[in-house]
């Protein structure tokens, strides 16, 4: 019984650090929610930081993940400013890598 008392708060030990884990992004990367401003001139996909600014990704089509808008992604990027924005929302920027929250 004491076996079976053990193996049932370990269980329950590894479930619930699991899902702490999936909750954060790892070390490196920004939470971003993604946003479509297709309706302005000269913008598509951007991404808004929790600082409310904005992040116009030069690649984000270099990525082979379905994309919707209002999801929550995972980005670490690279700012550019030898590039200039056409939609002049936010900073010009090159996606390193990309990645999808776990819970979706």
């Amino acid at each position: 019984m004491k076996s079976l008392s053990y193996f049932i708060i370990l269980l329950f030990l590894l479930i619930f650090s699991c899902q702490k884990e999936n909750l954060i992004p790892p070390e490196g990367y920004e939470s971003v929610i993604l946003k479509d401003l297709t309706g302005l001139d000269g913008c598509g996909f951007v991404f808004l930081q929790k600082s409310n600014t904005y992040l116009e990704p030069l690649n984000i089509n270099d990525f082979d993940i379905k994309l919707k808008a209002g999801n929550e992604y995972w980005i670490k990027y690279e700012n550019q400013t030898r590039y200039g924005s056409i939609c002049m929302v936010g900073d010009v920027v090159i996606v390193d890598d990309l990645k999808i929250p776990y819970k979706y």
